[in-house]
C-alpha cells in the first residue's frame, strides 16, 4: 500500500513484491528526495518492488520527511549509527526474496533494478556500475575533479579486489541471511563481500545496471570521507596476520602512489579542461600525503 500520509508506524504493501530496495539514510532529505523520485520512475512495474527506508535517527526526521513520505512503502528508525546497521534493519523488515541496496544520495537509471536483478542469473552477488556525476556547469573544485577521476571504479573493485560498494548491490535474501549482516567499524563492503565469497558465493559486475553518485564537493568533505575509510580499513587489516605491518607498509607507499597515478588524471576522459586536470593533480598529492600522516597516526595511537 502506497502511503499518502506518513506516520512513524511501518506500513506493509498489500501486494507481495519480488524485490525489496533498501535505502539507508541520515540527515540528507534533499538527496533522499531525488533518490526516491528516481526509484519511483524505474521501468520495473511499481507493484514488483517495495522501497524500505532505514533512517539512522536523523534530527527532526518526522517533520522534514513528511512531504516525501508517500514515495516509500516502509519506514523504520535504526538508532545504532552507521549505514551498515541501517541496511541490516531494512533487511529485517523487507518482505521480498531479492534484495537491492542503494544509498540515499544516489540516483538510479530507469533500468537499474531490472538490469541488476537480471545479472543474478550469472552470479550470486552483483555490484552495479557507479558513475560519478559532473556538477553544474561551473569550474570544478579540486575534490570534485579528483573524484571524477578516481572514485567508485566498481568494476575494478569487483574484478581485482573482490568486493562491491554497498551503494548498489543485489543478492537473494536467503544468501544475505546465511552470510550475516554488515559489520560496523570496518570497511563494511569489503568485509561483507569477502565473507560471502569465502562461503563460495560468486561476485559479479552488473555493468548495465547504473547509479549516479555525487562527488565530494570540497577538501573538507574529501578529508572526512578518507578519515572514515582509513579508520575502517585499518580495523579490517588488523584482523589479518601481521596486520599492523601490512598497514605500515601500505601507508609508506601512499606518497609514491601519487606519482604513479598522476598519468591517470591526464588520461581521464571525465576531465576536459587543463585547469580541472591540474586541480585534480594537486588534490591527488594532497590527499595521499594526508592519508600517509593519518595512517601513521592510527598506528601510533594504537600503540599508546
Amino acid at each position: 500500500m502506497r502511503r499518502k500520509r506518513w506516520n512513524p508506524e511501518m506500513i506493509s504493501p498489500s501486494t507481495s513484491p519480488r524485490v525489496s530496495v533498501i535505502i539507508p539514510h541520515y540527515d540528507d532529505v534533499e538527496s533522499l528526495r531525488q533518490c526516491l523520485e528516481a526509484l519511483n520512475k524505474l521501468d520495473t512495474p511499481r507493484s514488483e518492488y517495495e522501497l524500505v527506508l532505514a533512517d539512522n535517527d536523523s534530527p527532526d526526521f518526522n517533520t522534514r520527511f513528511a512531504p516525501i513520505a508517500h514515495l516509500v512503502d516502509k519506514v523504520l528508525t535504526v538508532k545504532q549509527k552507521g549505514a551498515g546497521p541501517a541496511r541490516n534493519g531494512g533487511v529485517e523488515v523487507a518482505s521480498a526474496p531479492t534484495l537491492a541496496f542503494i544509498d540515499s544520495d544516489c540516483v538510479p537509471h530507469q533500468d537499474w533494478l531490472n538490469k541488476g536483478i537480471d545479472s543474478l542469473h550469472h552470479c550470486d552477488i552483483a555490484g552495479c556500475k557507479v558513475v560519478v556525476t559532473t556538477p553544474e556547469a561551473r569550474a570544478l573544485s579540486g575534490a570534485e575533479a579528483f573524484e571524477l577521476c578516481f572514485a567508485f571504479n566498481n568494476q575494478r573493485y569487483i574484478e581485482e579486489e573482490g568486493f562491491t560498494v554497498t551503494a548498489g548491490i543485489f543478492c537473494k535474501r536467503e544468501l544475505f541471511k546465511k552470510v550475516g549482516g554488515f559489520k560496523t567499524g570496518v570497511s563494511e563492503d569489503k568485509e561483507w563481500c569477502h565473507r560471502a565469497t569465502q562461503k563460495g558465493y560468486i561476485l559479479g559486475y552488473a555493468g548495465l545496471s547504473i547509479i549516479e553518485h555525487p562527488p565530494r564537493k570540497n577538501w573538507d568533505e574529501l578529508k572526512i570521507k578518507w578519515r572514515r575509510l582509513n579508520r575502517e580499513t585499518y580495523a579490517l587489516i588488523l584482523t589479518k596476520p601481521n596486520g599492523k605491518l601490512r598497514w605500515f607498509l601500505r601507508t609508506l607507499l601512499l606518497p609514491i602512489s601519487a606519482v604513479i597515478h598522476t598519468p591517470k588524471i591526464f588520461n581521464c576522459k571525465s576531465l576536459v579542461k587543463l585547469e580541472s586536470k591540474l586541480s585534480a593533480t594537486q588534490t591527488l598529492y594532497k590527499i595521499r600525503l594526508w592519508r600517509f600522516y593519518d595512517g601513521l597516526r592510527l598506528i601510533i595511537d594504537d600503540i599508546k
